[in-house]
């Protein structure tokens, strides 16, 4: 089945769809959609245009607040979604989504470290150095989870 062109109705959909994390191409593809058509038509668009680009910053919300969970499960050594997070993988999952969110919103800053060197520290420690950090949280300032997580780890890496 060909792509068809995007009717007025489907533009709605298609920022719905993005505001949920996914990509345009992804919302077009679910939606039956041509890409470049539609990314034309909400572009040439007074309505659509403002819509789509709060689309694309809400989405980087999305996106930040997935590489926090990513970033708590490798330091907990816990799961995200049934498979197993490290610090490698946690690290190039993080690094993905702040070159995809500096896309995204470019007028907020991606976090520029996240550490998750808690590898010699008790699950206790974890937990209560974590437990702290979240306190701290509120629900619009996930992005300085970066900055106090990097603060919060091992003695052994502060050294350097």
């Amino acid at each position: 089945m060909s792509a068809r062109r995007p009717r007025p109705e489907d533009l709605r959909k298609v920022i719905e769809i993005i505001i949920g994390g996914r990509s345009l191409r992804a919302a077009c593809e679910q939606l039956g959609l041509d890409v470049s058509s539609t990314h034309k038509k909400i572009k040439a668009s007074d309505r659509w245009r403002p819509q789509y680009q709060d689309a694309r910053e809400l989405r980087a919300d999305y996106l930040l607040e997935q590489g926090v969970q990513i970033c708590i499960a490798a330091a907990m050594k816990r799961k995200v979604d049934g498979i197993a997070i490290d610090a490698a993988g946690a690290n190039a999952a993080l690094s993905a989504i702040k070159w995809a969110v500096g896309r995204m919103d470019p007028k907020s800053e991606p976090p520029t470290r996240i550490s998750v060197g808690f590898e010699d520290l008790a699950p206790e420690e974890i937990d209560r150095r974590l437990e702290a950090l979240m306190g701290e949280l509120g629900d619009e300032d996930r992005e300085k989870f970066a900055v106090m997580l990097t603060k919060a780890q091992a003695p052994d890496e502060q050294a350097s």
